[in-house]
């Protein structure tokens, strides 16, 4: 090849490198700012997200007069119960918007964070009232007594690890739900230490069981309040502890996994709150509400009973499901009336159950007769 001819295709084979080496960083950084200019938008559909999960679970129920507003109350149920998710998701969406130099969206973000960091933040802190009176218990060497609740999981078969983990907590008062198939038989040796029971008429309460050491109070006997087609039956019972008649329900209204059962559950509730205010005397009630604190229905239900969450000052406590641990939801729960005071509120630990336990230690009032 003649030399010029060979120094020519030489010099223009270098130029094309040089074009596709340039075109290659152009493409490079087209590439980069496209995977930015997504994540950025990404960051913001979640954000956004986020902050309508937040007012939604703000929307109070709503008549069911029509599909829409079932609907309505129902995604409002749903996007309720996740506040703490929320508060972690939109500070680490804050950081990062600040990080980037969004300071439009890192505000918004602050802002909703700000709103749920307001309804999460009261279960870890305790009321004055509450540290005075635990201060008393402490010095006045008040008895405390120990209730546990756990939903046992009908399909399960780890009958020795509850029952090991009951006897372990040594509670005074126990509520279990599902307690149906093989969980009759396998937990009769409750029987001997837990002698005041509904156990033997467990399908009359929706498998809803009370087990106590204390005696019933004079005159009370086990009873189901009906939920008239709305669910399971409730169980309750009013004992004598200590000379004080405490009423204890254990109760284990539907799931919301559709409409319609979210519906059975708010009605069984409804009817359930109405039934509670009119106990007198203190009351204890345990159970699986197949609901959280932030929930709609669990605020009308205080309201309507006239209870109070036990967990208030004791932290989120997630008992649902087991498998994520304490990255779940709180929905079993103790409230309490008047009269009762929690001394301390725990998770139990994982026994095969879908739930953890909840392990409650209480002191009663001088007298309780009168509250409520």
């Amino acid at each position: 090849m003649d030399p010029f001819v060979k120094q020519q295709v030489s010099a223009e084979l270098q130029q094309l490198a040089k074009l596709l080496q340039a075109a290659g960083k152009s493409i490079g950084r087209v590439l980069v700012l496209t995977w930015r200019w997504l994540l950025l938008l990404g960051l913001t559909a979640v954000s956004l997200t986020l902050s309508l999960a937040t007012l939604s679970g703000f929307v109070p129920l709503l008549a069911p007069t029509s599909r829409l507003l079932r609907r309505l109350n129902w995604a409002a149920e749903l996007t309720s119960h996740w506040r703490p998710h929320y508060l972690v998701l939109l500070l680490l969406l804050t950081l990062l918007f600040v990080w980037r130099r969004r300071y439009g969206r890192a505000a918004l973000t602050a802002v909703f964070a700000t709103i749920n960091l307001v309804l999460v933040a009261p279960l870890y802190v305790p009321s004055a009232a509450s540290v005075i009176y635990a201060t008393s218990v402490h010095a006045a060497d008040v008895p405390t007594y120990r209730a546990v609740m756990l939903n046992v999981y009908t399909d399960g078969k780890h009958y020795g690890e509850v029952l090991d983990f009951l006897h372990t907590a040594d509670p005074d008062v126990i509520v279990l739900t599902e307690v149906l198939q093989g969980w009759s038989k396998a937990l009769e040796p409750l029987l001997a230490t837990y002698p005041y029971t509904n156990y033997e008429a467990a399908r009359n309460y929706g498998g809803t069981v009370i087990y106590s050491r204390f005696p019933l109070a004079a005159g009370s006997s086990f009873a189901a309040i009906s939920a008239n087609g709305n669910g399971r039956p409730t169980a309750l019972v009013q004992l004598d502890i200590a000379g004080q008649p405490v009423t204890i329900i254990g109760t284990h209204p539907r799931s919301p996994q559709s409409v319609g059962r979210m519906e059975e559950r708010n009605a069984q509730m409804v009817e359930l709150g109405n039934k509670v205010a009119q106990q007198s005397g203190a009351v204890l009630l345990l159970g699986d509400l197949n609901t959280t604190p932030w929930s709609p229905i669990f605020k009308q239900f205080l309201a309507l009973s006239g209870l109070k969450n036990g967990r208030l000052g004791f932290g989120l406590q997630a008992t649902w499901p087991s498998l994520v641990g304490s990255l779940g939801i709180p929905i079993d729960h103790a409230l309490i009336s008047p009269g009762i005071h929690i001394t301390q509120f725990q998770r139990g630990p994982n026994v095969g159950s879908d739930h953890y336990p909840i392990i409650v230690d209480f002191s009663l009032d001088a007298s309780t007769s009168g509250n409520k």
